[in-house]
C-alpha cells in the first residue's frame, strides 16, 4: 500500500528533495537531451519585446534544439523580462514521477526552471516558456559562483513549487517576490538557512520570518501562542517547523488572520500544537497542512473551505473529532490516515470523493455515514477502522474500492446505495464481525478476496445483475451455510451449498457443510474456492471433476479427510 512517502515528513522535509525532484534531474531526460537554457533576447531595449529568443544560428541543423515557439498567452505587461541563461526542464506525464500527486487529476505539461548557466544579481523567473506555463522553480545544485550573487528572484504567479537544496547558500539573497498562487508550495523552514535574509536578525519578527507577504519560517524565539500577522498572504510549507537540526517546535496556539486562502504543508510536524484558529477566506486545507500534528484535538473548518487536501491531518493522533462543512466536495488521499483517536466524522452534504486510504487506520472511528452526494470512495479509504460497527453508503456511488473496508473487524451493519456496480478486491476482508449483507441489484462484479475472511457471515445472496464473482471472494467465510442466487443470472447458479460459475462448470466458493455436486455440473473446483474454511473437515471430489485450482483448499484447518475422484488430472 502505499503510505505517504510521496510527501512528507515525520522527521524532516528531506523526503520532498527526494520525491519532488527526482523528477528533475538529468535521469528523467531522453537520452542525449540536455537541460534547456533561455536564450539572450533579440532587443533587449524593445519594450514590445517580451523577451524573444534569438533564432538559432543554423535553423536547419538537426543538432541544432532550435529556438523555442512563442508563448500562447503574452507575457503579463507587469512582469518583468526574464533572465538570460535560465535551464529549463519540460515535465510530461511520462517524466512527472514524484509531481502527479501534487499537481492533481487537471496535470498539464509543463516547465520546470533548474537553475542557471550564468551569474546575475537580480533573477527573474518567466511564467510561460516554450508557450507551456513554469510551474516549478527547483534550484538545485546551482554552482556557489553563481547563487552567491544572486540579490534577488522574482517569481511569477504561474509558480506553484519553489524548493532548492538546505545546502544551497545564496549568502546574498536579500529579497524574493513570491507568486501569489494560494496553493504555491514553497519550501520554508530549513531550505532558506543559507539565504542572506533568513540570516539577518532585522527580518526577524517575534521569532517569525517574513518575506513579501509570506510567512517562510519560526524559530525558537516564537511564543507559544502565536497570532500571524495581518495581511499575510500565505504560509509556507514547513513555516512551524522551526530551524536547526532536531528542532522541536513548541506553538501551541496559533491565530491565521483573513486573507490567507490555502494551508500547505505550513504546519507539518509541529508535535505542540493544540490549537489552530483558521480564517474564513481560507478555501482549502491543502496538502500535508497539518501532518504530524500529534497534539491537536480537534478543529473547526470554516465554511469558506471547499477541499481537504492529500494528507492534510496525517498521523493526527490526538484528533478525536472533526465536522466537515457542506462547502467541502473533496476529501484528498490519506487526509485523516492513521488518526488514531478520531472518534467522529460529521460529512456535508457537498462530499463528493473520499480518496484513497482518506480514513485508514482510525481505528477509533465507530460509525460514519456516506451522503449521496458521494460518487467515489478510494481504494483502502476506510481500512483498518477496527471500531467501525456500521457504514451507510449513499446512492450515488458507483463503486467501492479495493479493500475500502477492509480489516473493519467491529463492522458488523452495512447498508449499501442502489447505485452501486462493483465491490473491490478486498472490499470487506477481514470483516469477521459482518454477520449479512445485501448485495443490491446492481452489481455487476464482486472483486477477489472481497469477502474473504469475513467468518460470521451465515448467508450470501448472489443478485441477477452480477456477471463477475473474484477469486476467492467468499474464502474463509467459516460460518457460511447456503448460497443463494438469483433465478434471473444467467452466469452463476447454486445448489445451496455451492456457488458455481454455470457456463465453465467451475465451482467458485464453497460453504463448510458443501457437498460438491456429482451430476455433471462441476467439472473443475477454482482457485480459492475453500480458502481458509476451517470448518471443512471431510469432502468428496466426484468422478466428474478434471481440475483443483491453486489454493483450493488451503488453510482448511480442520480438514481430516479428502476423497479425490478418478477423472482428476490436474491438482
Amino acid at each position: 500500500m502505499k503510505k505517504l512517502g510521496v510527501f512528507l515528513l515525520a522527521a524532516a522535509f528531506a523526503v520532498f528533495g527526494l520525491m519532488t525532484f527526482a523528477a528533475c534531474n538529468e535521469e528523467t531526460l531522453d537520452p542525449g537531451d540536455d537541460p534547456i537554457v533561455t536564450p539572450e533576447p533579440d532587443d533587449p531595449d524593445d519594450p514590445d519585446d517580451p523577451g524573444k529568443p534569438e533564432e538559432p544560428d543554423d535553423p536547419d541543423d538537426p543538432d541544432d534544439p532550435g529556438k523555442p515557439e512563442e508563448p500562447d498567452d503574452p507575457t503579463p505587461p507587469d512582469e518583468p523580462e526574464a533572465t538570460e541563461g535560465l535551464e529549463f526542464e519540460l515535465i510530461t506525464t511520462e517524466s512527472v514521477e514524484g509531481f502527479e500527486e501534487f499537481f492533481g487529476e487537471d496535470f498539464e505539461d509543463f516547465y520546470a526552471c533548474i537553475g542557471m548557466s550564468a551569474a546575475e544579481e537580480n533573477v527573474v523567473i518567466p511564467s510561460t516558456y516554450n508557450g507551456l506555463p513554469v510551474r516549478a522553480v527547483l534550484a538545485f545544485d546551482v554552482e556557489p559562483e553563481i547563487s552567491n550573487r544572486i540579490d534577488s528572484i522574482y517569481f511569477p504567479d504561474s509558480v506553484r513549487l519553489i524548493q532548492w537544496n538546505e545546502y544551497e547558500t545564496f549568502e546574498s539573497l536579500t529579497e524574493m517576490r513570491l507568486p501569489r498562487n494560494p496553493n504555491v508550495l514553497i519550501l520554508g523552514s530549513t531550505c532558506f538557512l543559507g539565504c542572506a535574509f533568513y540570516n539577518d536578525p532585522n527580518n526577524w519578527e517575534d521569532g517569525a520570518l517574513y518575506m513579501d507577504d509570506w510567512l517562510l519560517a519560526t524559530n525558537d524565539d516564537l511564543p507559544e501562542e502565536y497570532t500571524v500577522k495581518q495581511g499575510t498572504y500565505g504560509i509556507a510549507v514547513g513555516a512551524f517547523m522551526g530551524s536547526g537540526a532536531g528542532y522541536e517546535s513548541h506553538v501551541k496556539k496559533v491565530a491565521i488572520p483573513d486573507g490567507v486562502q490555502s494551508l500547505v504543508g505550513s504546519f507539518a510536524d509541529c508535535v505542540s500544537l493544540e490549537e489552530v484558529v483558521l480564517p474564513d477566506s481560507l478555501s482549502s486545507i491543502g496538502f500535508g497542512a497539518f501532518v504530524g500534528c500529534s497534539s491537536l484535538e480537534s478543529i473547526t473548518i470554516p465554511d469558506s473551505v471547499t477541499s481537504v487536501g492529500a494528507g492534510a491531518f496525517y498521523t493526527c493522533d490526538s484528533l478525536t473529532s472533526v465536522t466537515i462543512p457542506d462547502s467541502v466536495t473533496s476529501i484528498g488521499y490519506q487526509a485523516f490516515y492513521d488518526c488514531h483517536s478520531l472518534t467522529s466524522v460529521t460529512i456535508g452534504d457537498s462530499l463528493t470523493s473520499i480518496g484513497y486510504q482518506a480514513f485508514e487506520g482510525c481505528n477509533s472511528l465507530t460509525s460514519i455515514n456516506i451522503p449521496d452526494s458521494v460518487t467515489f470512495i478510494g481504494d483502502s479509504a476506510f481500512a483498518s477502522c477496527n471500531s467501525l460497527t456500521n457504514i451507510t453508503i449513499g446512492d450515488n456511488v458507483t463503486s467501492i474500492g479495493d479493500s475500502a473496508f477492509g480489516g473493519c473487524s467491529s463492522l458488523t451493519s452495512v447498508t449499501m446505495g442502489n447505485n452501486i456496480t462493483s465491490i473491490g478486491d478486498g472490499a470487506f476482508y477481514w470483516c469477521v464481525g459482518l454477520t449479512s449483507i445485501v448485495i443490491p441489484d446492481s452489481v455487476t462484479s464482486i472483486g477477489d478476496s472481497a469477502f474473504g475472511g469475513c467468518s460470521s457471515l451465515t448467508s450470501i445472496t448472489i443478485p441477477k445483475s452480477v456477471t463477475s464473482i473474484g477469486e476467492g471472494a467468499f474464502s474463509g467465510c467459516n460460518s457460511l451455510t447456503s448460497f443463494i442466487v438469483d433465478t434471473g443470472n444467467s452466469v452463476y447458479h447454486s445448489d445451496g451449498n455451492c456457488l458455481i460459475e454455470t457456463q465453465s462448470k467451475t465451482l467458485i466458493a464453497g460453504c463448510g457443510t458443501s457437498v460438491i455436486p456429482s451430476d455433471g455440473s462441476v467439472t473443475s473446483i477454482g482457485n480459492g474456492a475453500f480458502l481458509g474454511c476451517n470448518c471443512l473437515t471431510s469432502i468428496n471430489i466426484p468422478d466428474g471433476v478434471t481440475s483443483i485450482g491453486d489454493s483450493a483448499f488451503a488453510s482448511c484447518n480442520s480438514l481430516t479427510n479428502i476423497t479425490i475422484g478418478d477423472n482428476v488430472t490436474s491438482i
